[in-house]
């Protein structure tokens, strides 16, 4: 008799959620990625407030600097990353979705040049 337990097999990309999908780039840390799920819950809930944006924003832009990435490829990862959200897929909230990614993007940039700003000017030409 075999007592072999089966090998489990890796589920199929249409039983996967979007949410199960891992982002598109690793520029993002765990905690940056959760709290961007969590910006999008607090929309959708209706308590999302300005200093959450901003604290998103600030992770987005320290995860960067950690990466040693340029503003644009932040960008572009941050915009990758949210496409593929389960969250933003939701049908209802489109525009306010689209508002706050904006949010999102200018403060992201803010943070990523205000951080860069206090380093020291060796260390800013070292990426």
């Amino acid at each position: 008799m075999d007592h072999s337990v089966p090998a489990e097999t890796p589920p199929s990309p249409e039983s996967r959620s979007p949410a199960d999908e891992p982002p598109p780039c690793g520029m993002f840390s765990a905690s940056t990625l959760l709290a961007v799920r969590r910006l999008l819950q607090a929309l959708r809930d209706g308590w999302l407030a300005d200093s959450l944006v901003a604290d998103v924003a600030r992770a987005i832009a320290e995860d960067a600097h950690r990466r040693g990435v340029r503003a644009e490829q932040m960008l572009i990862a941050l915009k990758e990353t949210w496409a593929v959200l389960g969250e933003v897929r939701e049908p209802a909230g489109t525009a306010e979705r689209r508002r706050l990614l904006s949010r999102l993007v200018t403060l992201a940039i803010y943070e990523y040049y205000e951080y860069h700003a206090h380093l020291p000017v060796d260390a800013r030409h070292a990426g």
